[in-house]
């Protein structure tokens, strides 16, 4: 039977099962080289913190994985929406060279203003084609990230569109120091690179130890007719070995190396986050003058129509195009302000390590969870 204890001490012992039956015990207990709960866990230690490097590194990559499809997801909204609002403005301008028509028939209208609606139609067609084209990428984009097997069309449910057009978006509640704390506690690049500290830490433990003399202290006990006891001490070493000094400097390198390389990302981080925050801040800016923008241009093309309809009116065709293309311009522009608050949220989740959080429902964390 040979068996360790976790400080280094071996015990091996043999016995004979012919008679007459004797026993024979001998514990090694090192007391330099090899001695201690440290040195001797190192290796069950050096596996469970590569075990937890690679937990985080795939938990790093479904962070980037999810970030990158739920962006692409909203671009897909974005450029959906688009598509639906050129739609719209076609169908309004087919039914303004209707009315147009009838006004050219009735003369009261100049066949001049009946050209300039053409015009814009073909203009708006040749928007609404750009915007599909736009689309079919995005929604090839999706398709990519989502390792499809097969080509299909992604068509977002109007409820989800709904949701982003009417939606109010407040701001973040958490201030910077709330926010870089948390940043700290849960990134995952910032938990391996404390792990490889930890990690070189170990590898200096065993070749500082390796550096040691071998001292240890041997008991025999035979078990017989006439026991015998014997204790000694074995005091052994190497001479002229270069590699347990050479291993140890280099330990001592990687600790620092690591060090530092976690000094330079800690500040990474709080200029991340700070970044971050403050597009989220300025997003939300944006987002409240798009809104405003959007409704001056739905107000003043009532108007305009307004006086457009009225007889005498100081209103012409033109400029009733001009309000219906500032119109479109100012929806589009919302929808893209609110989809860059989104995505600027769902990157600042990113920089403080909050995505998988966010997005619980939708994952299984069994990986993750220890």
């Amino acid at each position: 039977m040979n068996w360790l204890s976790p400080i280094g001490t071996r015990l091996f012992m043999t016995t004979s099962p012919f008679p007459p039956q004797n026993m024979d015990i001998t514990i090694t207990q090192p007391l330099l080289h090899g001695a201690g709960i440290r040195v001797n866990r190192a290796s069950v230690e050096t596996a469970r913190l590569g075990e937890q490097r690679n937990i985080l590194t795939l938990q790093q990559t479904v962070i980037d994985k999810l970030t990158e499809t739920v962006i692409a997801y909203r671009n897909l909204i974005k450029n959906q929406e688009a598509v639906r609002i050129q739609e719209l403005a076609l169908q309004s301008k087919h039914r303004q060279l209707a009315g147009t028509q009838a006004l050219v028939d009735a003369g009261r209208k100049s066949q001049a203003e009946l050209i300039q609606t053409q015009k814009s139609i073909a203009d708006t067609e040749q928007s609404l084609i750009l915007a599909r084209n736009t689309l079919a990428q995005a929604n090839s984009d999706l398709l990519k990230l989502i390792e499809a097997e097969r080509v299909f069309k992604i068509v977002i449910p109007p409820a989800d569109i709904d949701a982003i057009r009417r939606s109010q978006l407040p701001p973040v509640d958490r201030s910077f120091k709330e926010l870089l704390p948390i940043a700290y506690a849960t990134r995952a690049d910032y938990q391996q690179a404390k792990l490889e500290i930890d990690t070189e830490k170990l590898g200096l433990l065993l070749a500082k130890d390796n550096e040691q003399w071998n001292l240890d202290l041997q008991s025999s006990t035979n078990l017989s007719a006439s026991p015998q006891i014997t204790a000694e001490l074995v005091l052994s070493r190497t001479f002229g070995e270069q590699s347990p000094k050479t291993e140890r400097i280099r330990r001592e390198i990687g600790v620092q190396k690591n060090k530092n390389k976690l000094a330079q990302l800690t500040q990474a981080i709080r200029q991340d986050v700070g970044d971050r925050l403050r597009d989220v801040n300025s997003a939300l800016v944006q987002v409240t003058a798009s809104q405003r923008a959007r409704e001056y241009a739905q107000q003043q093309l009532e108007v305009a129509q307004t006086l457009f309809r009225r007889r005498g009116g100081q209103v012409t065709l033109f400029e009733i195009i001009q309000k219906q293309d500032d119109l479109i311009s100012a929806q589009n522009e919302e929808t893209q302000a609110k989809i860059d608050y989104l995505n600027a949220i769902t990157n600042l989740e990113k920089a403080v390590g909050l995505t998988l959080e966010t997005w619980k429902s939708d994952v299984d964390l069994g990986l993750f969870q220890s």
